[in-house]
């Protein structure tokens, strides 16, 4: 394919506003993350791209190539990769009345001629921009890879610069190669860039360039309404632009300890030995508290022992070997088995025949009888019962008989 864009191949006389791509382009010619050619008289504002970009010929974030009147407002690229022979974090190539305004790149760029913002811009404008991008190439800068008459204004640049191998390499902290161009109040990053030399701007070191920036830096630079600068973990302690914001708040360091009395995100386990909350319910399995209250309904644990005074449940067994209530009554109507030996002091029913030869049995032992596991006191009441049984039976039969026997006779 000979051109590739997220938008449109082309594109002139026409605004695009508020627009976001994300993907992967790849082409011939040129290559732009929402247009591959723009102009003339095309306006880019608040516009976003994180593509991948990989281009023979011209290759950019926003747009590839950029003729007669073309700007970019409140633009940004992030996270993407931008690959061409002119290759650049917004554009890849721009000439003739071309501007960039309160923008700024993180893109990884790489290119012969490849800039943070712009791989070559001729008669071209830059106000209140910023980089920090990665850059790879022959003639590169952290702001563009080549500039000819074009204005730098308020712009700074904190890009890593990494250089081929290469006798005919060019290369600077802000710009790589300069013929002509205007810089005003425009800085690089020394320490970042490892460049201590450029043909345009002014190095200055990241402490003197990161908040709090040293007075020297950033002269005549509008941190009312453009820029700001307030926190040395926002966009690494480098000023921002207040209408677009850095992509990544680096404000949340990753294994943060909370701040004091922050509440904890839902779902956050506390932590070992912390005390819940009031009217937390306890985790499954959780042992009670010392002295604790046991909730309404709970059954109580395997061996607890009963609160004294506490009635026992309507129908539940005694525990083995629970004494009886003192004075307990024996249940009414209840009949003691016939023949049964009356325990001594156990008062006799009135009318109850005491079998014959039946002594008070004093003492008894409750010990089993032998074989089958049953007392010997119910041995004998078992057996007491089957005799007066058998006795009964016998007299039925003998009634029988003598009625028969009068029939016969009659």
């Amino acid at each position: 394919m000979s051109s590739a864009a997220g938008i449109a191949a082309h594109c002139s006389n026409t605004s695009i506003i508020d627009c976001h791509v994300e993907g992967d382009l790849s082409a011939y010619g040129q290559a732009g993350g929402l247009v591959a050619w723009a102009g003339p008289n095309v306006l880019f504002r608040q516009c976003f791209a994180k593509v991948e970009a990989d281009s023979r010929g011209i290759s950019g974030g926003i747009c590839g190539s950029c003729m007669n009147n073309v700007s970019f407002v409140e633009c940004r690229t992030s996270n993407g990769i931008i690959n061409g022979v002119r290759a650049g974090g917004l554009a890849g190539y721009s000439e003739d009345n071309c501007s960039f305004a309160e923008s700024f790149s993180v893109a990884l760029v790489i290119g012969n001629y490849s800039g943070g913002l712009v791989g070559e811009a001729i008669s071209y404008t830059f106000s209140q921009c910023y980089t920090r991008a990665d850059i790879y190439g022959f003639y590169i800068g952290g702001l563009a890879g080549r500039l000819e008459d074009c204005i730098v204004r308020h712009c700074y640049s904190a890009s890593p610069i990494e250089e081929h191998d290469s006798e005919a390499l060019t290369y600077g902290g802000l710009v790589g190669e300069d013929d002509g161009s205007t810089f005003i109040a425009s800085y690089w990053d020394q320490d970042a860039s490892g460049e201590v030399l450029t043909p345009g701007g002014e190095g200055r070191t990241t402490a003197e360039m990161t908040y709090p920036y040293d007075p020297s830096c950033y002269e005549g630079w509008d941190f009312d309404t453009i820029w700001i600068i307030t926190q040395a973990n926002r966009n690494n302690g480098y000023p921002w632009l207040r209408k677009v914001a850095p992509i990544v708040d680096d404000s949340t360091i990753e294994g943060e300890t909370p701040v004091e009395g922050e509440t904890p995100v839902e779902g956050e386990t506390p932590v070992e030995g912390e005390t819940p909350i009031e009217g937390e319910t306890p985790v499954e399995g959780e042992t009670p508290v010392e002295g604790e209250t046991p909730v309404e309904g709970e059954t109580p644990v395997e061996g607890e022992t009963p609160v004294e005074g506490e009635t026992p449940i309507e129908g539940e067994i005694p525990v083995e070997g629970e004494t009886s209530v003192e004075g307990e009554t024996p249940i009414e109507g209840e009949t003691p088995v016939e023949g049964e030996p009356v325990i001594e002091g156990e008062p006799v029913i009135e009318g109850e025949p005491v079998t014959e030869g039946e002594s008070v049995i004093e003492g008894e032992d409750s010990d089993t009888g032998s074989g089958c596991g049953c007392k010997s006191k119910d041995l004998r009441t078992s057996t007491k019962a089957l005799l007066g049984d058998w006795r009964l039976l016998g007299l039925c039969l003998s009634t029988l008989l003598a009625g028969s026997a009068l029939r016969k006779k009659i």
